[in-house]
């Protein structure tokens, strides 16, 4: 057999490689992956338009350029600074996951430069029978690491850790068609949990026993509580009739303190300062009220707004600012300083403000905006370090008002319980790494570790 021997033909071929140390890369790839619209015709830029950005040797380049290229043409790869206006910067967005923020908003700042945010919740509950309700507060998250959420007449109680969910169920003996659960609140020492309902009772509940331990009335007319904030030593609750009630739970039967705004608007947002005895409420008239609970007496009032407040948050790193937001016919967010009144700062959002809440570690505020179109019930993130509103990123998936707001005890994750019946967890908060920091003694010979492998 004869031996077959494989020859390789070679084809001789010429290699250009081009030489443009002038080129400038990114300009170019700009112009040649922007396309222009459709019906319009590019424009016969000249080289010369360029004039301002080229050296002594570009010059010359362009010049034998335009010499072998038609001027109809347009040009070929120019050489100038890339546009102020990149045609990608509407598309980086979408590529990392963070939704843009909208028309009305500047762009996101660098605060979020080395963290990611999320854009989507990790993780969805669906809570059928939550009452499409602004002047309710039906969500709060415990220092126990428990998420209670009243649906209509029963309050479901979710541990974060175990993820086991309990209901509470509350003996009413006249109850009626129209009864339901109106608010809620965690007590930050002994984890009991203050329910309130539309008839103007209130019941304190041992989770753990699962029993009802107090039951009274907080206000002489039965008329629906709206918002309830435990203290060191009781109870605070606002009523549809415009009466803030102290509720002293040392006693037996706890003592009432009523403190009234001056008008028969209802009261719907309660805040109490941490650390002090300062007392922030809003009203239905868009008044905010500062109260000193040790005198239990009236400070100030500040006309903040032109609609209804019920987000009130005292910011945890600056002593006496006060972030409130307005309803739906007024849509700001504004800081302000208790001690003198004056305004800090505010943000127009064109929504309703729902609830707001502080980041201490990241310096940012958010907040919870509803509105009657689905693609505006978002939550937006404001990087607050200067006191100003420099927006960081929009969250979006409630198809209906964030009605409710609340942060977990480790200031990590966010919970938010919307009119579409559904409750979302954003981390929005991670823990940032801890870096070593490495002392003389690491690097020393002298210390027996060093050499450990």
């Amino acid at each position: 057999m004869a031996e077959r021997r494989c020859s390789v033909s070679r084809q001789p071929f010429d290699r250009f490689i081009p030489f443009r140390p002038n080129l400038d890369v990114d300009s170019s790839y700009a112009r040649i992956m922007s396309s222009a619209p459709s019906g319009s015709t590019p424009r016969a830029s000249s080289v010369a338009d360029c004039s301002q950005f080229k050296t002594p040797l570009s010059k010359e380049y362009t010049r034998l350029l335009s010499e072998s290229t038609p001027i109809g043409r347009g040009s070929i790869l120019p050489i100038r600074r890339p546009p102020a206006t990149s045609p990608f910067s509407k598309r980086m967005d979408h590529l990392f996951g963070v939704s843009p923020v909208d028309e009305g908003y500047d762009s996101p700042g660098k605060a979020n430069v080395h963290r990611r945010i999320p854009a989507s919740p990790e993780c969805i509950m669906d809570m059928p029978g939550l009452r499409d309700d602004f002047y309710t507060n039906l969500l709060d998250w415990s220092v126990g690491n428990m998420i209670a959420v009243a649906l209509h007449q029963s309050t479901y109680v979710w541990n974060a850790e175990s993820k086991e969910c309990q209901r509470i169920e509350i003996y009413v003996p006249d109850v009626t068609s129209g009864y339901y659960i109106s608010a809620l609140s965690w007590d930050t020492k002994d984890g009991n949990l203050a329910i309130a309902e539309n008839k103007g009772r209130i019941n304190v509940c041992d989770v753990e026993k699962m029993a009802t331990s107090r039951q009274f009335d907080a206000w002489s007319e039965k008329c629906p509580v709206g918002v309830i904030r435990w203290t060191d030593y009781g109870l605070i609750s606002g009523n549809r009739k415009g009466a803030i009630t102290l509720h002293d739970m040392r006693t037996k039967h706890p003592h009432m303190v009523c403190l009234t705004n001056g008008s028969a608007r209802e009261v719907c947002g309660l805040a109490l300062s941490h650390g002090t005895s300062c007392l922030a409420s809003g009203g239905d008239d868009g008044v905010v009220n500062l109260w000193d609970m040790r005198m239990m007496q009236k400070i100030r009032s500040i006309t903040a707004h032109t609609a209804c407040v019920k987000a009130l948050a005292w910011c945890p790193w600056r002593q006496g600012v006060l972030a409130t937001g307005g309803g739906t016919s007024d849509g700001h967010i504004r800081l302000w300083y208790a001690q003198s009144g004056d305004k800090l700062g505010e943000a127009f959002t064109r929504s309703q403000v729902c609830g707001l809440v502080w980041s201490e570690e990241y310096k940012e505020l958010v907040s919870a905006l509803g509105s009657a179109t689905p693609d505006k019930n978002d939550l937006i993130l404001w990087n607050m370090k200067n006191s100003e509103f420099d927006p960081v990123a929009r969250l979006r998936h409630h198809m209906a008002r964030p009605l409710h707001v609340a942060l977990s005890p480790d200031h990590t994750t966010i919970a938010t319980a919307g009119a579409d019946e559904s409750l979302c967890l954003w981390n929005t908060f991670p823990k940032r790494c801890s870096q070593r920091l490495w002392s003389p003694w690491d690097r020393s010979p002298l210390n027996p570790s060093s050499y450990i492998r």
